[in-house]
This record gives structure tokens, C-alpha cells and sequence, in this order.
């Protein structure tokens, strides 16, 4: 789960595509182009805030950001699936 500065974050991200969109991308033939650009980045700003939540689940696994795991020889991988 999110925290409220998690989601906050998620959010801005969106609000920042809408205002990109509406006020500062033009209107000419590479605009559809260009916001796909747009979409892309702050899709990948919005997926690096909430893999936040899955490093929480799976701290042995997954770094949040801004911290370190522990070393990979510490840690056992996961049994795979049958």
C-alpha cells in the first residue's frame, strides 16, 4: 500500500502530464508524438513511486529507493513455482 506522500507523488506526476499536455506541448504535427514522450517519462517517475509499496512487501528482494539490500550472498532466492 501507498503512503500518503506515495500517492500525493503518483498523483503531481499525473497533474504535471495534464498541464504538459493542455499548456505547454503545441498544437503542430509532432504533438501526439511528444506527449507520448511525455507519458512515457512520468509513466516511469509514476512506476519508481510505486514500486515502493513491493519493496515494502518484499524487503529482501526489492531496494526501496534510496537504501541498499542486503549482499547478494545473504540472500536465498525464492523457490520457483511448481
Amino acid at each position: 500500500m501507498l503512503t500518503k506522500h506515495e500517492h500525493a507523488a503518483v498523483s503531481m506526476l499525473g497533474a504535471l502530464y495534464a498541464l504538459m499536455r493542455d499548456y505547454v506541448v503545441g498544437s503542430g504535427p509532432t504533438r501526439e508524438a511528444d506527449l507520448a514522450e511525455i507519458a512515457h517519462l512520468v509513466h516511469g517517475l509514476q512506476r519508481a513511486v510505486m514500486a515502493q509499496a513491493a519493496a515494502r512487501e518484499y524487503p529482501r528482494e526489492l531496494r526501496l529507493l534510496g537504501e541498499v539490500l542486503e549482499s547478494p550472498s545473504d540472500l536465498t532466492p525464492p523457490p520457483l513455482p511448481a
